[in-house]
């Protein structure tokens, strides 16, 4: 193996492991719906991802987990009845911020 490609090979390797490590670390999130701020943190949690973006997360507002949060295809969806009503909202931040 030339040192170029033992080069390139490891840079590849290097890449993925950043990538993967830094996809699910926690983040902050923070917006107005309804007249309230909501302001947390999300958690991606490693049961899946697309394009990039892992597909379940565990949200919390002001220390109080609030539900867990998927993506599926374009759409956002929810276990909780917390979450349920803003859950386009959260879906949003969330995307933004592995696109951001």
């Amino acid at each position: 193996m030339s040192p170029g490609s033992l080069f390139f090979v490891l840079g590849t390797i290097i890449k993925l492991y950043w990538e993967t490590t830094f996809m699910f670390n926690k983040f902050s999130i923070d917006f107005f719906y309804d007249g309230r701020h909501y302001q947390g943190q999300v958690q991606p949690l490693q049961a899946g991802v697309q394009n990039r973006i892992p597909t379940s997360f565990q949200v919390f507002f002001n220390n109080m987990y609030y539900g867990l949060v998927k993506r599926r295809g374009t759409s956002w969806e929810t276990d909780s009845p917390k979450c349920a009503i803003m859950v386009d909202k959260i879906g949003n931040h969330i995307y933004s911020w592995y696109e951001g």
